[in-house]
């Protein structure tokens, strides 16, 4: 198993570390290859780093002597396992919904008529170009007008 990170961020396994924090090689919290596997379960990096955290707190809770050892004191430092998980599947729930609205992306529209449409248009003299009543209505008048009405 294998561990890297480039912090240009080239690829979608850098892109996953930096949003769950994994970039410290003294720390490595997951490996390349579990990581390319939550990418093959998601639709973009985001969800696949929200499934590397809940993975990453399912590691601290068997890391707890499954379940059964909360926390720990020496000296002066103690550390909790259960603030860690609470930690990262508070993490999960952040990049869920980040991943939500980067999914969430509107298709573009097009609507109008293109440059080239508009030009051969301008010079027909049989189409109604009226976009809305009140355009009728003007175009109305003024071939009322032209008609000598």
């Amino acid at each position: 198993m294998t561990w890297d990170y480039d912090a240009s961020i080239p690829t979608q396994t850098d892109e996953v570390r930096l949003l769950i924090g994994d970039t410290d090689i003294a720390n490595q919290l997951l490996q390349n290859e579990e990581i390319a596997w939550f990418l093959t379960q998601e639709t973009n990096s985001y969800f696949a780093a929200a499934l590397a955290c809940v993975a990453i707190a399912s590691k601290q809770t068997s890391a707890s002597a499954g379940g059964t050892v909360t926390s720990k004191s020496v000296g002066g430092l103690s550390i909790s396992y259960t603030d860690t998980v609470a930690k990262w599947q508070g993490r999960a729930a952040e990049l869920r919904a980040q991943g939500n609205m980067t999914s969430a992306v509107p298709s573009p529209i097009s609507t109008g008529m293109s440059n080239s449409e508009k030009i051969l248009n301008r010079d027909d003299t049989d189409l109604n170009l009226a976009t809305d009543k009140r355009d009728l209505d003007m175009t109305n008048r003024n071939a009322t007008q032209s008609a000598g009405g």
